[in-house]
C-alpha cells in the first residue's frame, strides 16, 4: 500500500536523522516504525505488563517521556477532570 502523509519540517528532520542513525532511507524507517507500533503480540505471549520488572518499567517510562514533543503542552487538570466525567455519563 502506498501512503502519503504530511509531516512538519521538524518531523521530517527527526525522521531523516533517525533513518540515518539506523542506516536506512526515510521511507523504510517510517514503514518500520509504523510496523512496530501496529504490531500485535503473538498469541499466547505474555504482555510487557506481566514480564517487566519495576526497574525496566521505569526505564521504559523514562524513554517514552524523552521521546515526547516538548512543544505539545500537557493537558490541564480541567481537561483531565472533564474527560473522566464524560466516561461516567451513560
Amino acid at each position: 500500500m502506498a501512503l502519503t502523509i504530511e509531516l512538519t519540517p521538524e518531523q521530517e528532520d527527526r525522521l531523516r536523522r533517525e533513518a540515518a542513525r539506523r542506516g536506512m532511507d526515510a521511507e523504510r524507517c517510517a514503514a518500520d516504525t509504523l510496523a512496530t507500533h501496529l504490531a500485535e503480540p503473538p498469541a499466547g505471549e505474555p504482555s510487557l505488563w506481566d514480564t517487566l520488572t519495576p526497574e525496566e518499567w521505569g526505564r521504559a517510562t523514562d524513554t517514552w517521556i524523552a521521546r515526547q514533543d516538548p512543544a505539545i503542552p500537557p493537558l490541564s487538570e480541567c481537561a483531565i477532570l472533564c474527560e473522566s466525567r464524560q466516561d461516567e455519563q451513560p
